[in-house]
């Protein structure tokens, strides 16, 4: 099955016209470039993985799908949208280059508690990496931050989310593509989990 490689340019008329403000914003953005039926099991499994550019720039959105985005949108988003196949070749490489957003959190006390300093979080995405068929080989958390925003219910909404970029040794190429396909950790619906990589070698 094909994947597909999105990225929209936030441009200022973009961001006025589809209500651009926050984190639940950009999220519904997402979704309203795909036709899938969100309400089943199996299209939840395969919702798409997206970013944004820079924190707290809204400037560009990168999207990772299973499906290519559809054509009915408003033109001025149509126009700001470029759209390839995922060249899948890259996940041959033995090295890469990568950064991700991630929501690290621990289970403590049957609880899911956020995990907020530097070098907790390098760890936690190390375990990750050895999970998830990859040798994290150096690593910088670049940011932690707290994003807080209103969902569709009206309900306040805190994520813990932290920025890491380093270099990375594929182990295992299977479990590294279904990482890169699947994400890794929470919140994936809100803009974390997308290992964006470039081969190294």
């Amino acid at each position: 099955m094909p994947h597909y490689l999105t990225q929209i340019q936030l441009t200022p008329e973009i961001i006025v016209r589809a209500k651009i403000t926050d984190t639940y914003s950009i999220h519904r953005l997402v979704y309203d470039q795909f036709l899938k039926d969100t309400t089943s099991a199996e299209s939840k499994r395969i919702l798409p993985l997206w970013a944004l550019s820079a924190k707290g720039a809204f400037n560009r959105i990168v999207i990772l799908s299973c499906e290519a985005p559809q054509k009915e949108v408003m033109p001025c988003i149509l126009k700001n949208r470029s759209s390839i196949e995922f060249p899948e070749k890259i996940l041959n490489a033995k090295r890469c280059i990568f950064k991700i957003t991630v929501n690290p959190t621990v289970k403590k006390e049957g609880k899911i508690v956020p995990i907020k300093d530097f070098q907790s979080v390098r760890s936690w995405f190390c375990e990750k990496g050895i999970k998830n068929g990859f040798l994290v080989e150096s690593a910088i958390v670049n940011d932690i931050h707290a994003d807080i925003f209103t969902d569709k219910h009206g309900y306040k909404v805190t994520i813990n989310k932290a920025e890491v970029s380093g270099e990375l040794q594929v182990k295992d190429q299977a479990k590294f593509r279904t990482a890169v396909f699947d994400g890794i950790g929470r919140e994936k619906a809100f803009g974390c989990g997308l290992l964006q990589i470039i081969p190294n070698e």
